[in-house]
């Protein structure tokens, strides 16, 4: 009996690191691709590696500048490179 608890206590104590483990690369992944940490979390806990490989492979956020083609920042409203705003029409 005590050797059965021990195994169950083993893998959730495995399940709960995995999830921390994945969960938290998942947040520095999105916060790297400009997303919802919450996102990278859930893909990160509950699909593990795919989950994050997943994330790694999806497409950067935010803007194209139209002026120099650098990807800017989903809530910026000037190109860091050119210093082109945006949504300004001339």
């Amino acid at each position: 009996m005590a050797m059965e608890e021990d195994v169950s206590n083993d893998v959730l104590l495995v399940l709960v690191a995995s999830i921390i483990v994945w969960g938290g690369l998942g947040i520095a992944i999105a916060r790297w691709k400009w997303r919802s940490p919450w996102l990278g979390f859930a893909l990160g806990a509950l699909l593990g590696g795919i989950g994050v490989l997943v994330f790694v492979l999806w497409p950067r956020g935010g803007w194209r500048c139209p002026r120099c083609a650098e990807r800017c920042r989903p809530d910026a409203k000037v190109c860091w490179r050119c210093q082109w705003t945006y949504g300004v029409q001339l």
